[in-house]
């Protein structure tokens, strides 16, 4: 909000201050980047799992359809019983339920299945150990993304301290969906790209789709992070003149519909067709809808509409030509008023963007729950807890993640700023990413959840912009 405006901006001149006596005594060149990596990716690994000990919550909404749908499943004595209303277990196996209207959850859906298969009852416990060590691996690789695009210790070192003040990356341990799962996967994919280009190297290629497939079959909205490589090496071929670039491109289109039939066959092997999932336009029309109060801060965000057919009513060709229809009304709202369609797609970018903490404390305190659940909000809490979530805690917590956005996106800009005119091919991909997310989000479904890898990518170049002010004389 712009009452934390005088805050952000004070404390970000006292963090450049003492950023700058550190460099000036030479810390950050004498730190060594593996021993203050290990570091931080221990401290991440211990500070989620003590946040998933002691939120000490339960699954919530997808990934507790996820997690029920999968214990069910591999019970020896489950017996699906579809219609009639049914309970939650027929809403989720059930034709028309949710694995039938989301089928791109399906591969992950099996993931957990298998995980549920060897955990049992602690299968969510075992996720926020695994979201954890997603957590501390995706720290490391944002240091090693940053020694390979810039090959600066300081500039690896600065964003190795980025990443442990970057709380929401621990908050979100609670949160048992492929967020955060998908992280090292792409990230490592981005790497392999950075490489083999810097390298000339076409090994490196297969590599990369390879690691950003699986990221994209865990969470499906990560194929911006294919189309952005994609993008970068169609540059490098208009560039270097090469032709290889061009095979990658039609590497990425194999590997592209290779996830897709991993998909397909999941799907098929527990008796559901990829091809009956929602229209891609009940998303668009859910991201232009306009909210029924005008002075809430949910404008495009997500509503029910997905849930709102009931499993009986499935009927994906009737869908698309509802959510064709409110998707028109609502653009013909725009049309009809231009100043109400530029507050509302403000106001959607800002409440998307300059949210700090990315709903990573809304993961572990829901104040809805599904039948036979408690509700996250209303649970027993101690002081320090409840402090965390709506007291002061609360706001110490918000008002540093606020910061910490707001040293992002200046040390980000400062680094195209002083790059601009020697700013890599390889160096590309990580700085399309945001750009197309925004772009992207404006028009879909909003939520502040799908905004944090961009914010995680920015961080090598935010490191950059702020060792380059830090550098001035």
């Amino acid at each position: 909000s712009w009452k934390s405006w005088p805050l952000v901006l004070l404390s970000s001149v006292g963090i450049f201050t003492v950023l700058f006596f550190i460099k000036k005594v030479g810390a950050l060149a004498k730190m060594r980047e593996k021993p203050l990596g290990l570091i931080v990716a221990i401290y991440t690994f211990i500070a989620s799992l003590w946040w998933g000990a002691f939120a000490n919550v339960w699954p919530e909404w997808d990934p507790a359809y996820i997690l029920k749908g999968a214990a069910y499943l591999n019970h020896p004595t489950f017996k699906l019983v579809c219609g009639g209303g049914g309970d939650e277990t027929a809403w989720i196996l059930c034709p028309g339920g949710y694995l039938d209207r989301f089928p791109y959850q399906i591969p992950f859906f099996l993931f957990v299945k298998g995980l549920n298969k060897i955990f049992g009852s602690y299968t969510y416990q075992a996720f926020e150990v695994l979201n954890a060590l997603a957590a501390a691996i995706t720290v490391v690789l944002i240091a090693v993304l940053a020694k390979k695009l810039f090959g600066d210790r300081e500039v690896t070192n600065l964003s190795l301290l980025l990443c442990a003040a970057f709380l929401p990356l621990v908050f979100y341990v609670t949160f048992a969906y492929a967020n955060t799962l998908s992280l090292p996967f792409v990230f490592l994919g981005i790497i392999w790209q950075v490489v083999g280009i810097q390298n000339n190297d076409w090994r490196y290629a297969p590599a990369a789709l390879l690691s950003v497939s699986i990221g994209m079959l865990l969470k499906s909205t990560m194929i911006y992070v294919l189309m952005a490589m994609v993008v970068v090496w169609l540059l490098c071929s208009i560039k270097k003149k090469q032709w290889r670039y061009i095979g990658y491109v039609f590497l990425a289109v194999v590997f592209y519909f290779g996830s897709s039939l991993v998909t397909t066959a999941s799907a098929h092997a527990l008796g559901y067709n990829s091809k009956n999932g929602l229209p891609k336009v009940v998303w668009l029309a859910m991201g232009t809808k306009k909210p029924q109060d005008m002075k809430t801060n949910n404008f495009g965000w997500y509503n029910g509409l997905p849930t709102s057919w009931a499993p009986e009513d499935y009927d994906i060709k009737r869908i698309d030509r509802q959510a064709e229809s409110m998707l028109q009304e609502n653009v013909k709202e725009f049309q009809k008023d231009p100043h109400y369609a530029f507050i509302f797609f403000s106001k959607k970018f800002a409440s998307e963007w300059t949210e700090p903490t990315y709903e990573s404390l809304l993961a572990s305190s829901w104040s809805g729950t599904g039948p036979g659940r408690a509700e996250m909000s209303t649970r027993p809490m101690n002081p320090i807890l409840r402090s965390i979530y709506y007291r002061k805690g609360r706001a110490f917590i918000e008002n540093w993640c606020d910061i910490l956005q707001f040293l992002l996106v200046l040390g980000a800009a400062l680094c195209l700023i002083r790059q601009r005119k020697s700013l890599g091919i390889e160096r590309m991909t990580a700085i399309i990413i945001p750009f197309g997310m925004a772009l992207l989000y404006l028009l879909w479904e909003a939520q502040a959840q799908y905004i944090m890898p961009a914010y995680l990518l920015m961080i090598p170049y935010s490191a950059f912009g702020i060792n380059s002010v830090l550098s001035i004389r």
